[in-house]
């Protein structure tokens, strides 16, 4: 990336807005502060590569610049679940499918309920959805082999189905909201540095007033401010207010999309040309479950059979006639994010509840139903072990230690509303702090059931109308 970027040496910086990170929540702050003329520095802790000059990396430079610790993270409990981060400017949005959904009514209705949080109706959040998705301008993808797997499913058990609207233009190439953005904020007076790690908040008087930040060659950086914005993520925006003494409902009420995958194998090609991301889903059992497709590349469909390679690897030579699919469900079980004491990162434990082991169990009878519907041969579960199947068995979870759960979609660590569990208020203020606002997916009150860029945005977008008016 260019030096310019950078911080080489000991400094001590000012402004009025400092936003900490670069996420689709914290680019959609940083736009609307520096629209209203507010002098801004954007500080981010991974590097800054340009989407364009990424997509001409080698998967795993690619892996490694742009993602948390190579791209899996895991969780402890009875039933562990890998997450991946995005850790670039652009955060999440450069490393997910850029799938841009909506809310269901039906959680909304139940976030205002639940939270006790003002002033958030449909119609308010409809208008901030239409002006992300007017910026992010979202097409539906090509017809591709490995998404008519999923439509063909549905048509056959007589399941309602989606295609669904990706950040990516017909051309393939993606579009994150730096790239849409990044570069006239910089034009506008945005001062944004990279590879700079913010260490502390400082604060007193119920108000911050400096961070303390670690820049690349580990010189010391004070910047100085009047309004912060946290949008370093789900895990990292609560893991710096523990490690800036700031405790009080903090962390506890972390919620994924616990995500199950099934490998199938097909008796024709689906994947002789890879696509972006399959374009379609299964939508019948939504918010609690809903069957999709992933990224399918050679290297992916490694990574899945290396889970067993002994019993799967004869698989890899017909990687043409397969496809990995997956269900994701709405959970109600919660993790905390623990500060260990001399561990530079955080420690999350999660909890899943029985409804939600029922969901994770639903969902696997559900997606093999899908695949073997559509024509499937052989498949195997994301189940350590597992023999797999050649027909559409009845799928028992019989052990859920052996399951290899995953997520990319993090949040509810922060979440908003009026209630005492709630450590932000209705329009994204830190409690804790008067002049500090949340802007990522941490303040979203619980598992959406659907991507959640959209909704990040949305609801910054509105908070920050709150903030500027």
């Amino acid at each position: 990336m260019s030096d310019k970027f950078q911080i080489s040496e000991e400094k001590i910086l000012q402004c009025s807005c400092l936003v900490i990170g670069s996420g689709p929540g914290g680019l959609t702050a940083a736009k609307r502060l520096v629209d209203a003329g507010k002098d801004v520095i954007l500080v981010e802790e991974g590097d800054f590569i340009k989407t364009s000059e990424s997509q001409k990396y080698k998967n795993y430079q690619k892996i490694n610049s742009l993602w948390r610790n190579g791209g899996i993270t895991t969780s402890f409990g009875k039933t562990s679940v890998l997450y991946a981060e995005g850790n670039a400017v652009g955060g999440g949005a450069e490393i997910n499918s850029g799938i841009m959904q909506k809310v269901s009514p039906q959680v909304l209705s139940g976030w205002v309920q639940n939270n006790n949080i003002k002033e958030l109706t449909a119609e308010g959040l409809d208008e901030r959805y239409d002006k992300v998705l007017k910026l992010i301008n979202p097409t539906e993808p090509k017809p591709h082999p490995s998404s008519d797997i999923l439509v063909d499913a549905a048509k056959k058990l007589n399941w309602k189905s989606e295609t669904l609207k990706i950040a990516y233009d017909h051309q393939g190439n993606k579009s994150s909201v730096s790239k849409i953005i990044l570069e006239d904020l910089l034009e506008n007076g945005l001062r944004l540095f990279a590879n700079l790690k913010v260490e502390k908040i400082k604060y007193k008087n119920n108000r911050a007033y400096q961070v303390e930040c670690l820049s690349l060659n580990k010189c010391r950086v004070t910047i100085k401010f009047e309004q912060l914005f946290l949008a370093a993520g789900a895990i990292y925006s609560p893991f710096l207010l523990l490690k800036s003494g700031i405790k009080k409902s903090i962390g506890k009420t972390l919620q994924f999309h616990p995500t199950l995958k099934v490998g199938a194998l097909f008796d024709r090609k689906i994947n002789e040309n890879p696509a972006v991301v399959p374009g379609s889903a299964i939508t019948e059992f939504m918010p609690d479950i809903r069957i999709g497709g992933s990224v399918f590349t050679k290297g992916f469909f490694g990574m899945f059979l290396s889970e067993d390679w002994k019993k799967r690897r004869w698989m890899f030579d017909l990687s043409d006639y397969c496809g990995i699919y997956y269900a994701m469900i709405k959970p109600k079980g919660k993790a905390r994010i623990f500060k260990i004491p001399f561990l530079p990162d955080p420690v999350i434990f999660i909890k899943l509840e029985k409804e939600d082991k029922d969901l994770l169990q639903e969902g696997l009878q559900k997606l093999t139903q899908a695949v073997f519907a559509a024509g499937a041969k052989f498949a195997y579960p994301s189940i350590f072990g597992h023999k797999g199947f050649a027909s559409c068995e009845d799928v028992k979870i019989t052990n859920f230690k052996n399951l290899n759960l995953m997520t990319i979609h993090t949040f509810s660590s922060l979440p908003m509303g009026e209630n005492d569990f709630c450590p932000v208020d209705s329009f994204g203020r830190l409690k804790h702090l008067s002049n500090v606002m949340v802007c990522d997916a941490s303040i979203i009150p619980s598992a959406p059931g659907t991507n959640p860029q959209a909704t990040i945005m949305a609801l910054v977008e509105r908070n920050m109308d709150h903030f500027l008016t």
